[in-house]
């Protein structure tokens, strides 16, 4: 049963809000978003606002850049093979694009690997090890992965291949016995950023073999629309360095995009064109941002992970053949249709499930079903958890155990809780918000009752609840052009920089409709002032709007294009009955 969403506000200071206000000449809500951000001086403000590549860090600061950059000198000197190993999703496939890219500029001998999701699983594999050294390899490098491959970075170096490793992910307490490592997350890591996605991690390491020898390879940042695209889809920090290089990724995706991408760009406009029956573009062409990544070019990278065969983007993103992009780009946008009907299907078997079970007034989802696809679990959580909300574990078959992935809601830390059934596990691993697991069948039923009971443990008498925070109040007066134009420059928008959420009261609806049968389309009255307002899934409040009516609205605020006219709209987000202020 789907829960009442509870609203939250979040706290800013505002007269220091007001204060930054003046000194910049913008709006005090404005002020107030930025102390919310950590932006508390006018300095600040405008490193914030006009970042600089100057700005960005020395690679040398990061742990093991000396060490990475001489061997790799090394090989290039010494014309050694070099292997780039790694991960399946956006961010790695986006490391191991960038890093050929910049390498074979300047060293003929580069290869690339990335496994099999199915045969392999996450991270660095022994299979891709054994055709390593087949192969002839002197050097892996790994790529958003390998800080927990221990057995793997022995295996290879005792079959006399060196090992960096460049990774993103959270160190355990002992680490494998690499000839270097790149993880500003490293305790002692002096570095000081610590959220750069893997491919970024990528991308500093260019930056340093480029600053170590001027004359070789190419300028690492002609290869930033890469990092930008890893950025938006791992959802790391865009705060601090993040924010440039996704500044001037954005740029570059915007202007002259590598091949691959370019190719992609307009798979996905064909895509949406014959999706909405329109037979041609419209005459201004759409800004590519974060929200653009997220939902159109980053489900269509991952299908080729999850459905198998991410090779073909790295070859994508590194192929100046425009027939082989258009080609690849067709056959990643197919992969993905598929990918979206499949994880449909089983969406709809995952609630039917939990309906035929009963399963509906329990504290978590535990769902299994042998035939489901195991490249798609994880996103079916998600899709469960907008129906069901309560931590949830979708469960698969694979090569003869029982695995698949979990993710949590609110704060509650589902890796403790998978951790505290460990014993009847093979394999976990995660994070507070999401995790994987495996274990045998016979265990199954005993996990899913001890996984229940530990759950219900921690979240006794307390509620479940979803939870929209909003950053601050508005009445619709104060929202204009102006008021817009600088609150885009907030931009891109993810972890450490939220897109801004804001609270009006006692707005009226008009002119009521539905779209495509479950979108709410309305205008929405203030005092004064009147805009358009859209809400995606919430076209059964349309029977609950009378004349008259006063309602309070969460919100986003984006300029909608159509049909070359733009005018400021409100993406709404949840609709509450309005209530005197002592009510709320």
């Amino acid at each position: 049963m789907k829960k009442d969403t509870k609203w939250l506000c979040v706290e800013g200071d505002l007269v220091k809000g007001k204060e930054l206000a003046q000194s910049l000449h913008i709006s005090p809500k404005l002020g107030s978003l930025l102390i919310q951000r950590n932006i508390n001086s006018y300095e600040e403000a405008f490193r914030f606002f006009r970042p600089k590549l100057e700005n960005l860090h020395d690679p040398f600061l990061m742990k093991g850049m000396d060490r990475a950059v001489n061997r790799v000198l090394q090989a290039i000197d010494q014309k050694e093979s070099i292997l780039l190993f790694g991960d399946y999703d956006v961010d790695g496939t986006s490391a191991v694009s960038l890093l050929y890219r910049f390498l074979k500029s300047c060293h003929p001998q580069v290869s690339y690997y990335l496994p099999d999701r199915e045969l392999e699983g996450y991270g660095v594999s022994a299979l891709g090890i054994e055709r390593a050294s087949k192969n002839g390899v002197h050097l892996i490098i790994s790529l958003d992965c390998g800080i927990k491959s221990k057995k793997e970075v022995e295996m290879a170096r005792a079959l006399g291949i060196d090992f960096i490793i460049m990774d993103h992910h959270l160190p355990d307490e002992n680490i494998p016995k690499a000839d270097a490592i790149l993880n500003p997350k490293q305790i002692d890591c002096p570095y000081p950023f610590k959220y750069l996605s893997g491919c970024g991690i990528a991308f500093k390491f260019s930056q340093a073999l480029k600053l170590s020898r001027p004359n070789t390879g190419m300028e690492p940042e002609h290869l930033l629309d890469l990092v930008a695209l890893s950025i938006a889809c791992d959802m790391v920090e865009v705060e601090d360095e993040n924010r440039i290089l996704a500044y001037f990724g954005l740029k570059k995706l915007n202007s002259n995009p590598q091949m691959g991408i370019q190719q992609l760009l307009k798979t996905c406009q064909n895509s949406i064109l014959i999706a909405t029956q329109v037979k041609e573009p419209t005459e201004n062409a759409k800004v590519i941002g974060f929200q653009e990544i997220l939902f159109q070019l980053g489900p269509r990278i991952n299908a080729a992970g999850r459905m198998g065969g991410a090779e073909r983007v790295v070859e994508l993103f590194t192929t100046e053949d425009p027939s082989l992009a258009a080609f690849i780009s067709l056959d990643l946008n197919e992969e993905n249709l598929k990918r979206r009907e499949m994880e449909k299907s089983i969406t709809r078997d995952a609630l039917e499930m939990i309906q035929v079970e009963n399963l509906e007034n329990k504290f978590t989802n535990v769902l299994y079903h042998p035939e489901w696809h195991k490249g798609l679990v994880g996103i079916v959580a998600s899709r469960v958890i907008e129906k069901h909300y309560a931590p949830t574990i979708i469960l698969t078959q694979s090569q003869g155990k029982v695995s698949g992935s979990a993710r949590s809601v609110g704060d509650f830390n589902i890796y403790e809780a998978i951790k505290s059934c460990g014993h009847l596990l093979n394999q976990f691993g995660g994070h507070a918000a999401a995790a994987g697991l495996s274990l045998a069948p016979e265990n199954l039923r005993a996990f899913q009752t001890e996984f229940e009971a530990v759950v219900s443990r921690s979240l006794e008498g307390k509620a479940l609840q979803p939870q929209i925070l909003y950053h601050e109040e508005l009445v619709l007066e104060e929202i204009n052009p102006s008021f817009y134009k600088i609150l885009d420059q907030f931009s891109p928008f993810g972890p450490g920089n939220p897109f801004p959420t804001f609270l009006s009261r006692g707005v009226r609806f008009l002119n009521p409709r539905i779209l495509k049968e479950t979108h709410l389309k309305v205008h929405i009255q203030g005092k004064k002032d009147i805009l358009e307002g859209i809400g995606f899934g919430l076209g059964a409040w349309l029977n609950k709007i009378e004349p008259g009516k006063e309602f309070d609205i969460c919100y986003q605020i984006e300029m909608n294009t159509f049909r070359g006219n733009s005018s400021l709209q409100l993406l709404i987000k949840d609709i509450k009955f309005s209530k005197p202020l002592w009510q709320n």
